[in-house]
């Protein structure tokens, strides 16, 4: 049988941390678990994507603060040369405040859009409130969602729905 993504739902937390340990081992492929409170360790055991976020947002304050630092230059230098009380043109000390608001101004909008856009929002339905079960996720229920053949999925025990 092909791949295919199984949701298995577990009575306690116990039993959803050793089918994760046992997904792994049976080589599924483990997407997500979902527990009604946080369970310590049970995010590392199942992983995930290593996102490049924090760079991301690195890069963009550092590109914003550059930016806010050339409009100030090219403004007071070269656009608007006013010769005020005898200070020099190129004043950088004034230029600081700019710099520091559009570095993380420009960070922010960074880190909004990419969280946004990593979440794969805006999704207005996922497809496991299809289940009747999983509704008990928020309060009563421990889920494992794993992609792979049908046999060793059956194998991790738990109540076994297809999806």
């Amino acid at each position: 049988m092909s791949e295919r993504s199984w949701l298995l739902q577990f009575p306690d937390q116990e039993l959803l941390l050793e089918a994760v340990d046992r997904a792994r081992e049976t080589g599924l492929k483990v997407l997500d678990a979902y527990a009604p409170y946080p369970i310590e360790g049970l995010q590392q055991r199942v992983g995930g994507p290593v996102t490049r976020t924090s760079w991301l947002i690195f890069l963009a304050g550092l590109s914003g603060a550059a930016l806010g630092f050339a409009l100030c230059s090219w403004s007071a230098v070269w656009a608007y040369p006013f010769q005020i009380g005898g200070t020099p043109l190129f004043s950088w000390p004034a230029f600081l405040p700019i710099t520091f608001e559009c570095g993380v101004l420009l960070a922010a909008l960074t880190a909004f859009v990419s969280v946004f856009a990593q979440a794969g929002l805006p999704r207005y339905h996922h497809p496991l409130f299809d289940f009747e079960a999983f509704r008990a996720a928020s309060y009563n229920g421990f889920f494992l969602q794993v992609r792979g053949d049908y046999e060793a999925a059956r194998q991790l025990g738990g109540v076994f729905h297809a999806e």
